[in-house]
């Protein structure tokens, strides 16, 4: 998100995928720290500019964190923000795993 826009629910998700990565990763590294913020926006512009739809920009799988989850939170950081999930299907995804892992745990 550039610093002269406001913020917007689909940028609250980046930043909620974000906050997940940190808490999984145990905040044994900052995300982008190598990087001014001159520098992230940068890098951040010219991703849009060649609408690439790759991963190389995303956060590293941090270790214990299912792939599943990974692969929630790299939507979350998709360049394009229309592309990204809502909070509600968030929300629905993790209910349904913590259900799921109940399940799991009652019926071992």
């Amino acid at each position: 998100m550039s610093p002269k826009t406001s913020p917007t629910i689909k940028s609250d998700v980046y930043s909620f995928a974000v906050t997940l990565w940190e808490l999984w990763s145990r905040c044994s590294c900052l995300p982008y720290i190598s990087l001014t913020n001159e520098e992230l926006y940068q890098r951040i512009i010219l991703r849009q500019l060649e609408n690439k739809d790759d991963i190389s920009f995303n956060l590293s799988l941090p270790p214990d964190c299912p792939k599943e989850i990974y692969d929630l939170l790299c939507e979350c950081w998709h360049i394009d923000g229309t592309k990204r999930p809502n909070i509600a299907d968030i929300a629905l995804y993790f209910r349904r795993h913590i259900d799921s892992s109940r399940l799991n745990t009652v019926s071992s």
